[in-house]
């Protein structure tokens, strides 16, 4: 990705990407944080008072792997991010 992107933005691409899976709006925006967050490594909080963010190829790479694993796999997100 490399260029920077509106944080609200990236989470509503990506709880749109998980609506293929989850049906509940709320459950697929809360997800959508979760991933951010741990990709990051830094909370809702501090996510928000940057309001965008660039991230690393390698960054990007795992944020489509884990929304592929959640949609296609059945993966829970809790197992990608290690916090069972």
């Amino acid at each position: 990705m490399n260029e920077k992107v509106s944080i609200r933005q990236l989470v509503q691409t990506i709880a749109q990407q998980l609506s293929d899976k989850y049906c509940n709006e709320q459950l697929c925006t809360q997800y959508a944080w979760w991933a951010l967050e741990a990709i990051v490594q830094k909370n809702k909080s501090a996510l928000l008072a940057q309001e965008h963010i660039s991230l690393t190829q390698e960054q990007s790479e795992t944020l489509a792997s884990w929304i592929k694993k959640q949609v296609e796999d059945n993966i829970p997100l809790q197992y990608l991010i290690g916090s069972v």
